[in-house]
């Protein structure tokens, strides 16, 4: 009974612990998604490098997903996230310090590489340390710290930056914020530090380690990484330009863009406390459905403005519908394999989607310098819907298979 106490006392620690270690570098994470952009274009650079440099960060969350599975087996999750606050420190300096393109994407590579290893400790992480009974709840919290975070970095760096614009220039301000929130991820190597490491789920032994990619591999996992790297290549696309969008399409300054998007975080907010709910009442497949479709007018609302209201309730409603099913993702994905395999697939997943959110960000930033700021939207609301069909075919597929036989009998 007492160890079963001190279990739960240490899984209780542990969790607070990590959302704070999330809410931390998320907040980072805002402020260079709504700035680093328009940081970027003040300096000249055009629509196709400031592409380039999101893809590549991407890509490297991508690629830093593979090595980061293999650490996680080696080192544990303590390590790997301490690491990963320091990369992410470093490449944030790095990226607004210095004014050599090669430099720039350099850094942009260590930036992605921390992140990579977030993204792929995160979901081992909540698995490892909650109840099946407990799990959903714990995926739902997380998920909606991390965007509170995001929602209090859109807004505040938005206003920062236009208040410090009073007295430096516009390069000056961001460059100085993006720096101080940098730093600010090295805080939570405080928080990580004292996470106690447990032994569920890692295995020192690298045979192991490959084993786990092997034996993961069925249709249902393969069909399941071709849905979330579609997922991935559509927002990609689209949704790292929000900020330059916002600023240069629709013309607002810096204060209404963080508003805007700090209005749209909070719709993710709420959708994620509504998530347990419906997951409730509907299950988790349909709830990803329903989410995901009705996501895709309001999608579409925002390459047609008509208005900047109407511009922010589309981005609070297609940012609600899209993101909140998030943890409802990651906790089927984790139930796609056996416990051994969860940190291959974990990175897997990571590699695929970064890897086409990646491409999806160059292709975006080259469509909207040729052609119009509106183009990359058809691209996305067609990768979405295809990305759904797939998704109903690996978790739906008695359901659809039933409605068929249904239909055929009334036929």
């Amino acid at each position: 009974m007492i160890k079963i106490k001190n279990y739960l006392h240490q899984y209780r620690r542990n969790g607070k612990l990590f959302l704070l270690n999330s809410f931390i570098s998320f907040f980072t994470m805002s402020a260079f998604s709504i700035l680093l952009g328009i940081f970027l274009k003040e300096k000249q650079y055009g629509e196709a490098f400031v592409g380039s440099i999101m893809s590549i960060q991407i890509v490297a969350m991508g690629i830093g997903s593979l090595p980061s599975a293999f650490m996680l087996n080696r080192w544990g999750n303590k390590k790997s996230l301490i690491l990963s606050l320091s990369l992410i420190a470093i490449g944030g300096v790095g990226q607004v310090a210095t004014d050599s393109e090669i430099m720039i994407i350099i850094y942009s590579i260590v930036y992605g590489l921390g992140f990579g290893i977030q993204f792929t400790v995160e979901p081992l992480f909540l698995v490892e340390n909650s109840s099946p009974v407990e799990r959903m709840s714990l995926f739902s919290l997380n998920f909606v710290l991390k965007n509170i975070a995001m929602m209090i970095g859109n807004f505040s760096t938005g206003y920062i930056s236009d208040y410090l614009k009073q007295y430096m220039s516009s390069v000056e301000a961001i460059k100085w914020i993006l720096i101080g929130c940098s730093i600010i991820a090295l805080s939570g190597i405080y928080a990580v530090a004292r996470i106690e490491e447990y032994e569920i789920g890692q295995t020192k032994s690298s045979n192991n380690f490959f084993a786990g990619y092997k034996n993961m591999m069925s249709s249902s996992v393969i069909l399941y990484i071709l849905y979330n790297a579609l997922i991935g290549l559509g927002a990609g696309m689209v949704v790292p330009f929000f900020s330059i969008y916002l600023k240069y399409a629709l013309h607002v300054d810096d204060m209404v863009v963080g508003s805007i998007l700090s209005f749209a975080q909070l719709g993710t907010v709420l959708g994620g406390m509504l998530i347990p709910i419906l997951v409730l009442k509907l299950g988790k497949p349909k709830t990803v459905v329903l989410c995901q479709i009705l996501s895709i007018p309001f999608l579409l609302s925002i390459a047609f403005p008509q208005g900047l209201a109407l511009v922010a309730v589309s981005f609070f409603m297609r940012s609600s519908l899209m993101n909140m099913a998030q943890p409802v993702l990651q906790n089927l994905s984790m139930d796609l394999v056996q416990k051994e395999s969860r940190s291959s697939l974990s990175s897997f997943l990571a590699l695929s989607n970064n890897i086409l959110r990646g491409a999806g960000v160059y292709l975006g930033g080259m469509m909207m310098e040729r052609f119009t700021y509106n183009t990359p939207y058809y691209f996305t609301v067609a990768m979405y819907f295809i990305g759904t069909i797939l998704f109903m075919i690996i978790f739906m597929k008695d359901q659809l298979w039933g409605l068929r036989k249904q239909l055929q009998k009334q036929g």
